[in-house]
């Protein structure tokens, strides 16, 4: 019975279900190609072992850390619809016991279609990355599956799925009666405390010329050959915080203010707007910095064919997943809107409108993610390419293989949206 309930379940939310499986898919092919990359190295490169790798040990960490934030926020995404399904149960005389199993049935099946797939996957994809090795070097690496690279990667992999199963467990259950009196999967974007107290003293123009300065020096301190380029960059990144909070947002709030009532449509997509940008600024500010580190050490490591092949996968890996992170949170708070739709509908809005509504939101959303980081990254990069550590060529593929995911990830969280909000919308919930 358990078991069919939880089959039930998946097929009913497959777009969620997709979604959350797709992530741990990628997760574990990339996990598996990259260590495996790594263990192919010539000179037998090993963890923390030698002082010469803390670079690789550095970033091995930052990729482990980033996979686990993305799934953290994929398990958000995927378990936050399930609380009101969990509540039902409880209300319904269904014991922690039966709950338990509903749920780690479900997890249970999606980790036993993606990881050994993804696995898979990945040992498909070899010789594919060797015959790109092959033809843009002329490198004698070859990538091969290593004993030792597999034993981290199952050890890795084995604690991703202890610790996501303890996650989504323990918040499904502790969540599940707020669930029940509430469907609203929105974020708080509330800010307060001491330090929040300091800040509101401060006339909003003093604070908006503060950060547009601690934006721009350090764009202009990267052309120093002098200066280190990735340390610059990392300071510059509270500039991009103050920025996105005391100039962008209170701008969006402005329009606002100033939008007729009349134009309820571009109230209403601005409205989303803003929270949208809100919930996504650390997501932002990771997705910058993670890309000035990989920069900076491709640049380094340009020269080396391994290093770079290395880090430049890495780097598409990170691009990838934090593109994924903000969808997911972009996506968690816009199922939670579903009455505002119902609320335009009913009021005489076509859905061809609502539609226009989703499209401009989550386009200005992602336009901005993109606009903000090429303006920061394309700045580090021509100053490293000023001073001979990156070709044209390079800097061109750096920034597409930014860009991809970033407008993947929106046209899949337009399709989302749309559907978390507009299906039936003539039949509100």
């Amino acid at each position: 019975m358990t078991f069919r309930d939880a089959v039930r379940s998946l097929r009913s939310d497959k777009s969620r279900t997709f979604f959350y499986w797709i992530t741990y898919f990628l997760t574990s092919m990339f996990i598996f190609l990259f260590f495996n990359i790594m263990m192919s190295d010539p000179k037998g490169m090993k963890l923390i072992t030698s002082g010469e790798d803390l670079v690789a040990t550095f970033i091995v960490v930052v990729v482990v850390v980033i996979c686990l934030m993305c799934i953290s926020f994929a398990n958000n995404f995927y378990v936050r619809s399930k609380g009101k399904d969990i509540a039902v149960r409880m209300i319904c005389g269904a014991t922690f016991t039966k709950v338990t199993a509903y749920l780690f049935v479900q997890i249970l099946i999606i980790m036993i279609c993606s990881i050994p797939l993804g696995i898979l996957t990945g040992y498909i994809l070899m010789p594919v990355l060797n015959s790109m090795i092959a033809s843009f070097t002329s490198s004698s690496l070859v990538i091969g599956v290593h004993s030792e690279a597999n034993t981290l990667v199952y050890i890795l992999l084995g604690m991703i799925v202890i610790w996501s199963m303890a996650v989504n467990l323990s918040f499904t259950y502790t969540n599940a009666a707020f669930s029940m009196m509430t469907n609203d999967g929105s974020y708080s974007t509330k800010e307060g405390g001491t330090f929040g107290g300091l800040l509101s003293s401060i006339p909003p123009v003093f604070k908006q010329i503060f950060y547009l300065a601690l934006f721009l020096i350090p764009l202009f301190a990267m052309f120093n050959p002098n200066v280190s380029k990735m340390t610059v960059s990392l300071m510059g990144l509270i500039g991009v915080w103050g920025i996105m909070n005391y100039i962008i947002i209170p701008r969006i709030t402005k329009s606002m203010d100033k939008t007729n009532v009349n134009k309820p449509l571009i109230l209403a997509g601005n409205g989303f707007l803003r929270k949208d940008l809100m919930i996504n600024k650390g997501s932002i500010i990771l997705f910058i910095g993670c890309a000035v580190v990989q920069i900076s050490i491709i640049a380094e490591r340009q020269d080396q064919i391994f290093d770079s092949m290395l880090f430049s996968f890495s780097y598409v890996l990170m691009n990838f997943l934090l593109a994924m992170m903000i969808m997911f949170k972009s996506s968690t708070e816009q199922t939670g809107r579903r009455k505002y739709f119902e609320v335009l509908y009913q009021i005489g809005f076509e859905e061809k409108d609502l539609k226009k509504v989703i499209n401009t939101e989550v386009i200005k959303l992602y336009g901005m993610v993109a606009g903000i980081t090429l303006i920061y990254i394309g700045v580090m990069m021509t100053a490293i390419m000023k001073d001979g550590g990156l070709s044209p060529q390079m800097m061109v593929l750096l920034i597409a293989e930014l860009l991809i995911p970033i407008l993947l990830c929106m046209v899949v969280n337009i399709f989302t949206y749309r559907r978390a909000v507009l299906t039936d919308l003539s039949k509100p919930r």
